[in-house]
């Protein structure tokens, strides 16, 4: 639609309205992890937005490829641009989406380990956000908020904080966020050795991953899977889904999920080799091999 839509504001010399699908569409394929596609149409839209004096457009276009920056880990440089994004929206008054910038500087900030700095990033930008009456931003900060509490093992805060947003994401039809909150929630139960209740969570928001096309959310959800059967010793189910999982990683051009599914199959073929050396049975209490095999 999106497509077919520009070609006809393109045939009728509306460049604005052709801008606007573009950069939709550049989003569409940022949101699925498709990142050199986004990038190139980003620029592009960026492009024509400047032509036609339409500063609101081009910064919104940079917002997104700071995203992009932020996806592929690239964290001096998605800092950078968000925050001169920032700058240009709060200049034209957009309060709105100068929020989301801050919330997406928190979630930078998270991905380094500065928990302090991003929760009270993070808060500030919740309330914010409830201040004009942004309830998916607010809730996205919920979220956020959430993980940085899972990072820090305070695992009984989490999950209310992520059963909330969860059920806020759910009322206002965000799927995305709803997926995402299931994903997070997998992976907590993963970490408290509850793995069916994991199991079942991280299926069902691999399915929600799978219906609205976000390739990177479902090949994190197999990673998860793969470490899962991983640690119950169920070997070649895990090495096949994580070996799955990093194909896909490599194709959407995540090193470092890629890198972390790679180190995990090296922890498989290691813990094989030493049950098969000492022929001892698979217990989570053979301390020995798991030191031996470096986990």
């Amino acid at each position: 639609m999106l497509s077919k839509a520009k070609t006809q504001f393109e045939a009728i010399g509306d460049q604005q309205g052709a801008a606007q699908c573009l950069r939709t569409l550049a989003d569409i394929h940022r949101m699925q992890g498709r990142y050199s596609e986004a990038t190139k149409m980003l620029l592009k839209a960026k492009t024509q937005f400047e032509q036609i004096g339409d500063q609101k457009g081009a910064v919104q276009c940079l917002q997104s490829l700071g995203n992009i920056h932020w996806m592929q880990n690239r964290y001096s440089e998605a800092t950078e641009m968000v925050s001169k994004v920032k700058a240009q929206f709060e200049q034209i008054g957009d309060q709105h989406r100068a929020a989301q910038c801050l919330r997406s500087l928190g979630d930078i900030h998270h991905m380094q380990g500065r928990y302090s700095e991003v929760t009270e990033m993070l808060s500030k930008t919740k309330t914010q956000f409830e201040a004009i009456g942004g309830q998916l931003g607010a809730t996205q900060c919920l979220r956020s908020l959430g993980n940085i509490y899972q990072m820090q093992g305070r695992y009984s805060e989490v999950d209310e904080m992520l059963s909330m947003a969860k059920t806020q994401f759910e009322e206002i039809g965000a799927q995305v966020g709803v997926a995402q909150c299931l994903q997070s929630l997998g992976d907590i139960h993963w970490m408290q050795d509850r793995n069916s209740e994991a199991t079942e969570m991280l299926s069902k928001a691999k399915t929600q991953f799978d219906n609205i096309g976000d390739q990177l959310g479902a090949a994190q959800c197999l990673q998860s899977f793969g470490n899962i059967h991983y640690m119950q010793c169920r070997y070649s189910e895990a090495t096949e889904m994580l070996s799955k999982a990093k194909t896909q990683f490599e194709d959407l051009g995540d090193q470092l999920g890629a890198a972390q599914c790679l180190k995990s199959l090296g922890n498989i073929h290691c813990m094989q080799d030493m049950w098969n050396m000492n022929s001892v049975s698979c217990t989570k209490s053979t301390t020995s091999v798991l030191i031996t095999c470096g986990i």
